[in-house]
Parts: structure tokens; sequence; C-alpha cells
């Protein structure tokens, strides 16, 4: 039987009452199982009922009839060995956001989810051990950001390169190592001359699961580290050419903006 969804929660405590769906908790208090019925279980994996507003917003109202209002995240995992066909490997819902000066406005949509006050964010995982390698940390890490540096990313197009606006990730940005929305070691950054540059090889989007911690500008926006902690960086836009060469990446960008704490 796969037609469970595993509960990921954050400081537990809880009370019963009177719910749609069964919820196992474990002993230990930090997880649990929420059971559909086959036809429910089958629909939201094969339609990702994830992305339905209704659907999503009408099952953690059933969740908060079993649990207090204690969390600020609460991960979805599928119990599922494979990736779903059209499914995301993870997606991250803002609920609420009461942080200033990380590019979001203030909201509170906490009441459409069951919670009153202290839910910030929903986190889907489409497979079991996503949680363990990820994308669960990347995920997480979009509740701050990125939200408040306008970042560019190159891709191959039908009508040649195209340098695009990458928010809410890293793209062509350096920082104190890679991270967990991407971009590249800034210490490995080498100015050849005639706006080209080389850098050790990373991805834009992310760079390798959990296995990678998140750098001092992620820790900073999480609130993690005083801004002074954030070494000098920069952010590359409206970039011409990328090359990948044995382990390193050569491209050409005719923007360029460091940015210091």
């Amino acid at each position: 039987m796969k037609n469970y969804i595993i509960l990921f929660l954050i400081s537990l405590s809880y009370y019963s009452f009177s719910q749609t769906h069964v919820i196992d908790i474990h002993p230990e208090g930090r997880v649990s199982s929420l059971l559909m019925t086959p036809q429910e279980y089958e629909s939201w994996v094969a339609n990702y009922d994830y992305g339905d507003q209704e659907k999503r917003e009408d099952l953690f109202q059933d969740i908060y009839q079993k649990f207090e209002d204690d969390f600020d995240f609460i991960f979805l995992i599928l119990k599922e060995t494979n990736l779903p066909p059209n499914m995301p490997t993870g997606e991250l819902k803002q609920v609420s956001n009461s942080i200033q000066g990380i590019g979001l406005n203030d909201f509170n949509d906490c009441s459409n989810y069951g919670s009153e006050e202290k839910l910030q964010s929903v986190i889907h995982l489409a497979r079991f051990n996503y949680m363990l390698l990820g994308p669960s940390l990347h995920e997480l890490m979009h509740n701050w950001g990125n939200f408040g540096i306008t970042t560019h990313q190159l891709y191959q197009t039908g009508t040649g390169l195209n340098s695009f606006e990458f928010i809410p990730h890293w793209g062509f940005s350096g920082g104190s190592s890679k991270g967990q929305l991407g971009g590249f070691n800034q210490s490995t950054l080498v100015e050849n001359g005639n706006n080209n540059y080389t850098v050790d090889a990373f991805g834009g989007f992310a760079n390798g699961g959990n296995s990678v911690p998140f750098n001092e500008m992620e820790l900073y926006l999480m609130g993690m580290i005083p801004l002074n902690q954030v070494s000098d960086f920069d952010v590359f836009k409206n970039i011409t050419t990328n090359i990948d060469n044995n382990g390193t990446k050569n491209f050409t960008a005719s923007e360029r903006i460091t940015y210091t704490s």
C-alpha cells in the first residue's frame, strides 16, 4: 500500500479531534503519516493535487484538526520510490511573511490552511528519500530567498543564448560557497579580461541537494548570522557566452555588481 503522505513537523504537540484522514504519529513525535484513500492518493500523484490551491488548503485544514498551531513549516513527503511523471521534485508554497528587507511584502494566509498565525510555508517532496537527500534544504531556503537581488541565468534557446532574470535563484552569482539556490564559489573567480571570467563549475538553479551547506548570504536571509559576517560577492548579468570545461565554467558578462555588507 502506497497511499500515504509522510508529514514532517517541527515542535510537535497535539490534541485529538475528529478529522477526515487517519494520521498516525511516530512515537518520537516528529514525523506522522497521513492515510488517503487509494483514489485520493492516485489523484494526488497523477494530477499533482498539491498544486491545486483548494485541495492543498483543504488537506491542511484537516491536518490542523489533529495538531495545534505550533509549526513554522510542514513537509508533505510522498511515499514514492520514483519521481512521479510531470511532478516537480519539490515545491514550497508560502503561507505568511512578516520579515522585512528580503524582497517580500507582508502577508498572512494562515487561516486558509488552518493555522492561526504561526505557519510560514508548506513544502511538498515527491519522493520518500528527498527529505534526506534533497531538495528539502533547497525548498526550505525559498522561504527567504532569493527575492531581493535580481540575478541572471543563461540558457540555449532556438534563437541562441539567452540571458534572463532568474529570481528566485542565484544564477551567475558568487557566494562564500556554492549555494542551495545555485551560484558559484566566489573564491574561485578568475578575471580573464574583456568581461570574461572563469569559476569552478556550478549550477545556477541548485548545487547538489542536501550535500551543499547554506552559504553566508543564505544564512543571513534565514536570520542565522548577522550581515557583517557575509563576505563580498558578485552578481553577473547580461551573459553572452558560457563554456563548461573540465570542472570549470568560462563565461562573458557585460554587467558585474559587487555586493558588500
